[in-house]
């Protein structure tokens, strides 16, 4: 269950920096990793599509009947996903010139 928090609040953290930089409308300068659009919205909806397929997923293992130690490693294996998707939207973020 704590596993899931801390997915569900990096990715909300993560799409509500993007979106907040996104209005306020920051201009990047000489954007070497695409458009401002790409670089702020990309990795966030990529979270997002992560966290839908993983509580789908534990539905259908739930269904099923599996081990909790296959549930405790799906959850470790997405929330480190999770972890390396914010440290490269943050780096992103840091690297790219405003």
């Amino acid at each position: 269950m704590v596993r899931k928090l801390i997915i569900s609040c990096l990715t909300i953290f993560t799409l509500g920096v993007s979106i907040f930089l996104y209005v306020t409308k920051i201009k990047m300068v000489e954007p070497k990793y695409g458009t401002s659009e790409v670089i702020l919205l990309t990795i966030p909806l990529t979270m997002i599509l992560l966290n839908t397929q993983l509580f789908v997923l534990q539905k259908f293992i739930k269904r099923q009947g599996s081990y909790s130690r296959f549930r405790k490693g799906i959850d470790d294996i997405f929330l480190s996903l999770t972890v390396i998707l914010f440290i490269l939207h943050c780096g992103l973020l840091l690297v790219t010139p405003m």
